[in-house]
């Protein structure tokens, strides 16, 4: 719907069209009740990690992802010039949505998986500020395509032989990672305030929904049952 209203405005401006069609056109917000879920807890994530343990290719993109919140096209857009190292902390810089940059935080473990994924593909790891090539690559040293890295990490997560994913209605893609690291943050301490601008986004109200279900899950009522008599006896 957005695309469809850009286009007619560009045709409306530029007098292709006479009547303004972008004007007319509907509300396409959805409801909240018809987002899907797209939640992954802490031991659902550590389940994949441990699944792929033996594939580092795999194990480097899960560990990457979900500890950074990065959006799949901004990994695979990430240089190496890109990372900085200041105070014992790896920094990578990224460019989002509307060319927004911000600094995410490279934890050790995750700059020893860059290093053993770039390993498999025959490249050292060293920083250099004038490096422009791509952080990860594929077998033939060429930057991944978004589309095809995503259709790739979707079909080989799905494949695993892990209940929680035979369970799900819909298919985990790249974009959960950034819902389980929204969680995971909340879960450990982090504010909305400080989530928000990590992962990019320029509302809270955004990040708000990515922790509604699981914030709403733990708040339950229900969960005061859990001592009753009533269950005891049932």
């Amino acid at each position: 719907m957005v695309i469809l209203k850009s286009f007619f405005t560009f045709l409306y401006q530029n007098d292709y069209i006479q009547t303004p069609l972008h004007e007319k056109m509907l509300s396409s917000n959805i409801r909240e009740a018809d987002i899907p879920n797209r939640d992954l807890s802490s031991n659902e994530v550590i389940q994949l990690l441990d699944y792929f343990k033996e594939h580092p290719i795999i194990h480097c993109f899960i560990a990457t992802l979900a500890t950074t919140g990065l959006r799949i096209r901004e990994l695979c857009t990430s240089r190496i010039s890109d990372i900085t190292y200041q105070d014992g902390d790896y920094w990578l810089n990224v460019m989002g949505k509307g060319r927004k940059q911000r600094e995410v935080l490279l934890h050790p473990n995750i700059i020893e998986g860059i290093k053993s994924f770039r390993l498999r593909r025959k490249l050292d790891f060293q920083l250099d500020p004038t490096d422009d090539s791509p952080i990860f690559t594929t077998a033939n040293g060429m930057p991944y395509s978004y589309k095809y890295l995503s259709n790739y990490l979707t079909r080989h997560i799905n494949n695993a032989d892990l209940t929680f994913i035979k369970m799900r209605k819909t298919p985990i893609t790249p974009h959960f990672f950034r819902h389980a690291y929204a969680i995971i943050s909340a879960e450990n301490g982090a504010t909305l305030e400080s989530i928000s601008p990590s992962l990019g986004h320029s509302s809270y109200r955004t990040t708000a929904r990515y922790l509604e279900k699981r914030l709403s899950r733990k708040n339950s009522a229900s969960h005061s049952w859990k001592n009753s008599n009533i269950l005891k006896g049932i």
